[in-house]
């Protein structure tokens, strides 16, 4: 990650991600052999963190190396929906018996962000980076059931619904990652400088929860971790930066497919004081 050389020791960022997370949300549907379907559908998570950086980079030990250290908090309520449905048949008879149920639950997540990264100047342009990070997602939530079954004898519908104890669940994700970074002045001053940053990774989730949120299984991931950006000095020790990060996770192990990555990406904006 880029990032305006404001003093030779140490920078300090308040930083905020409007970060949309489908990692955290998804779609299923499956039908086993005897006919019974079931799906979950989950809307994706706009998450608002906040949090801040400190950057520090040292005259005698590596002095071409920043070395910094992000923290980020959030957490957003969405809706995940579950539905199923089966068939009975009665040997000997020509009617059925349908039955369906639906759970609603609203989904409180809460998620922390932690990450470390070195970056190594290569010339004026163009720097080293290497990073680990760590992301905590916690559900928590309480379902409400509905069951609705048909009567064959009385052709009316019967109506049960039922409500759940509270249940947590979630996931903690570790990833390694390193590329290229680019910082290139816009002006003569440096006073704007274009940012871009391009990282590969790979990363491990392992579920907390897998009967209340069998949706996050344990899993393997690889894929790019992406970064544009401007930043513009305000002052000689003051910098204000917005940036857009994108990471995508394909499936290397678990449920997921290769084919269909989840995302977490959004705007992000920074502002900077060196000293």
């Amino acid at each position: 990650m880029p990032s305006v050389a404001l003093a030779d020791d140490v920078t300090l960022a308040a930083r905020s991600w409007y970060l949309f997370d489908s990692l955290s949300s998804g779609d299923q549907l499956g039908t086993n052999g005897a006919g019974d379907t079931g799906s979950f559908t989950s809307e994706t998570f706009t998450v608002l963190m906040k949090g801040g950086s400190i950057s520090y980079r040292s005259d005698d030990f590596l002095p071409a190396t920043t070395f910094t250290a992000t923290g980020l908090f959030g957490s957003d309520t969405k809706e995940l929906t579950i539905r199923g449905g089966s068939v009975i048949n009665f040997p000997g008879q020509t009617f059925q018996q349908l039955m369906f149920s639906e759970q609603r639950t609203p989904q409180d997540l809460r998620r922390r962000d932690f990450e470390v990264t070195a970056q190594t100047r290569i010339n004026d342009l163009l720097s080293w980076t290497l990073g680990v990070r760590y992301e905590r997602a916690r559900v928590r939530f309480t379902s409400q059931v509905t069951n609705y079954s048909s009567n064959p004898f009385t052709n009316k519908v019967d109506v049960t619904t039922i409500v759940s104890a509270p249940f947590s669940g979630g996931y903690d994700l570790f990833s390694l990652r390193g590329g290229v970074a680019l910082a290139a002045p816009l002006n003569e001053n440096r006073r704007t400088l274009l940012y871009a940053n391009a990282m590969g990774f790979v990363g491990r989730r392992e579920n907390k929860d897998r009967i209340a949120a069998p949706q996050y299984d344990d899993a393997s991931f690889i894929g790019p971790d992406l970064t544009v950006g401007l930043s513009h000095r305000l002052a000689p020790n003051i910098a204000l930066d917005i940036r857009y990060r994108a990471q995508f996770f394909f499936s290397i192990s678990g449920s997921g497919s290769f084919s269909e990555p989840k995302t977490t990406h959004g705007p992000s904006l920074g502002l900077s004081y060196g000293f």
